[in-house]
């Protein structure tokens, strides 16, 4: 995509707020019933996979900026921008539909902003 890395956000973000919020009653229920369904843990493996793939393709020079933290920095991106993170600024924090997709902007904004970032955290096994 050609377009300056804030538009490229902005319509990201515009595009995944939409999609998220035509979708929150359907996520809501699958969200309590994944854990008893392979079918549905299945389906949101397959939307995380799209999501991901989808973000590699429009932030492509920045991930490739990224280096040896490339693969963090997809992570966040993705985390930032799933029904998690929707449902925390819209039903946890109660904000509005703009003010949420303002917040996911800011986050994917902050994250690319220097693709390579401070020095990587290292993994730290679970205990």
């Amino acid at each position: 995509m050609g377009l300056p890395l804030g538009e490229r956000v902005d319509a990201y973000c515009r595009q995944r707020a939409r999609l998220l919020h035509l979708i929150a009653p359907s996520a809501r229920a699958a969200q309590l019933r994944e854990p008893l369904s392979p079918q549905l843990h299945r389906n949101r493996r397959k939307h995380v996979d799209r999501v991901r793939d989808e973000v590699e393709r429009l932030f492509a020079a920045e991930l490739d900026r990224a280096g040896p933290g490339r693969e963090q920095l997809v992570h966040a991106m993705v985390a930032a921008s799933m029904w998690a993170a929707r449902s925390m600024l819209r039903d946890g924090l109660g904000l509005g539909v703009g003010p949420a997709r303002a917040v996911m902007a800011r986050t994917v904004s902050a994250l690319l902003a220097d693709p390579a970032g401070p020095p990587l955290f290292r993994e730290v096994a679970d205990r």
